[in-house]
């Protein structure tokens, strides 16, 4: 089964932009998933997106899929756990003193799925900055990320003093930034 798996941060607005150019591209499946405070999912896209897409802020993870999305039991694992080809993006927080670490990632053996992601992926990194330093806020302890990635709206944001949160509380990053 293959894995991949990719840390970044970015606005909600850069997310949903991209996400919307996936499904129009590659004519995939879109649901919102509601994580707290009670889980909720709904699919948002069969294929194509007309106008802007806008990911609400209630919305903590979306899920991408080549084949229709099954919302109506959503189990300990939410929608992954009804779609298991599919790629989910765990967002982050957002507000104007916090943009938090979001994850995509997809575990499948379906090649179909598989070769859509690795290209999203690809594509994603390459549209994004790379490397940072990922700090302990409660030890003090700074260590490298090399393959943590932001995007320019991240970055516009890290250089007006916005702190960009890990996935852990105490967790902070500094983005490698050329001058």
């Amino acid at each position: 089964m293959a894995t991949l798996n990719l840390q970044f941060h970015a606005r909600r607005d850069e997310v949903a932009h991209l996400a919307g150019q996936w499904v129009n591209e590659f004519g995939l499946w879109l649901a919102y998933e509601t994580l707290t405070p009670e889980h909720r999912s709904a699919v948002v896209a069969r294929g194509q997106v007309s106008g802007a897409l806008e990911i609400p802020d209630s919305v903590g993870r979306i899920l991408l899929s080549c084949y229709p999305i099954e919302v109506e039991s959503p189990g300990p694992f939410g929608l992954i756990g009804d779609n298991p080809t599919g790629l989910s993006i765990l967002l982050g927080r957002e507000s104007g003193s916090v943009l938090g670490e979001s994850v995509l990632q997809a575990l499948t053996d379906d090649l179909k799925s598989l070769s859509g992601w690795r290209r999203i992926r690809k594509s994603m990194a390459a549209s994004f900055h790379k490397g940072a330093h990922v700090v302990n806020g409660a030890t003090g302890i700074r260590g490298s990320a090399p393959d943590h990635y932001f995007s320019p709206g991240a970055r516009a944001l890290y250089a007006r003093g916005v702190r960009m949160a890990g996935l852990a509380e105490p967790l902070s990053y500094e983005f490698d930034v050329p001058d």
